[in-house]
């Protein structure tokens, strides 16, 4: 059965509506815990960049509670970035948009917060109460990463190597416990693991 929110043509995220299709993940209510945690943390006059965004809705909401900060929005997905643009103007959010692999985009500039909500789970652990019936008319990029539940996540922590920046990054890291989030982060990096409920988020200072 086609999802509810694709049927309605949108979903309610941080109490408004955005526009989703099958271009798009849908957001889980559970994500607007990493929205609180990231706006509590972000100062005025910051950039932030957030990363597989989707329809929009973490980073148009970012712009919207916060409007003296500076947004970016990347996707490898340029349908997904149609959607996210839509959204964007429907909402007046002031928010530029880029495709590319994690923070590969070198026309990015050096951030001072990355907010990510990446694909973390598997067949076996999801958010979505329809479950793997709901998944199967989602993009299968924003589903389940090729290398396993915190491939996105690393490829994300070595794109932002890469580019030589030391951002605040905040992950959504939905089900997983810490000891695996543990495997991923370097050594020498200070990191906060929150929880609310079942579903967790960890905060990198990079």
């Amino acid at each position: 059965m086609l999802p509810e929110a694709y049927a309605r043509g949108y979903e309610l995220f941080y109490g408004r509506k955005f526009s989703v299709d099958t271009r798009t993940y849908i957001p889980n209510k559970e994500t607007e815990f990493l929205v609180n945690s990231f706006l509590m943390e972000l100062k005025e006059g910051s950039t932030v960049i957030d990363v597989g965004t989707g329809c929009g809705s973490i980073a148009i909401t970012i712009a919207l509670e916060k409007s003296e900060v500076t947004v970016f929005a990347v996707d490898i997905s340029t349908d997904a970035l149609d959607v996210a643009k839509y959204n964007a103007t429907n909402h007046g959010a002031d928010i530029q948009f880029l495709e590319s692999n994690y923070v590969d985009n070198a026309k990015l500039p050096s951030p001072d917060f990355i907010v990510a909500d990446l694909p973390w789970g598997s067949p076996e652990t999801i958010l979505h109460k329809g479950g793997m019936e709901t998944l199967k008319y989602m993009p299968e990029i924003a589903l389940f990463h090729p290398a396993g539940p915190l491939g996105a996540q690393s490829g994300l922590l070595k794109s932002i190597e890469r580019r030589g920046w030391h951002p605040k990054v905040f992950m959504e890291t939905g089900l997983l416990p810490k000891d695996h989030i543990s495997e991923i982060v370097p050594k020498e990096v200070s990191w906060e693991y929150r929880k609310k409920g079942n579903y967790s988020l960890s905060i990198l200072e990079l």
